[in-house]
Formats: C-alpha cells, structure tokens, sequence
C-alpha cells in the first residue's frame, strides 16, 4: 500500500484576504467571518484543513450585495 503524499500548495497573498482581515474591513468579530462562511453568505477557499482565505473578488462581490447595489 502507498504511503500518502504530502502536497504543497502556494497561495498568492495578493489575491486573498485572510479571516482577520476581512472581520477588520466589516468591522466584525472573525467568529462572524466564519459564520457567513459557514452559512454560504460569503464564499472562502479552503487550503487543507485549517487554511482558510477569500478571494478578494467574492469579498468585493459580498460588499457590493450587502449594500443592495
């Protein structure tokens, strides 16, 4: 049987914000963040099991919902 592989994946900073930087941006708690993630209101990409960013397209697309435009 083969040993499982461990696998890198980079991810570009500049194309995500992290958990505590879009609670800063909507001026929430990050246990806030998780939950709209959780609930499906604001999509995040999951790298394994504890890595979690947005895109910061889906976060401007989320603001720009949340404001009704």
């Amino acid at each position: 049987m083969a040993e499982p592989t461990e696998k890198t994946v980079e991810i570009n900073e500049d194309e995500f914000y992290t958990i505590d930087e879009v609670a800063k941006k909507l001026k929430v708690h990050r246990q806030t963040v998780m939950a709209r993630i959780e609930s499906g209101e604001l999509l995040a990409c999951r790298f394994g099991t504890l890595i979690v960013r947005i895109k910061k397209e889906d976060f401007e697309a989320y603001v720009s919902n949340s404001r009704g435009a």
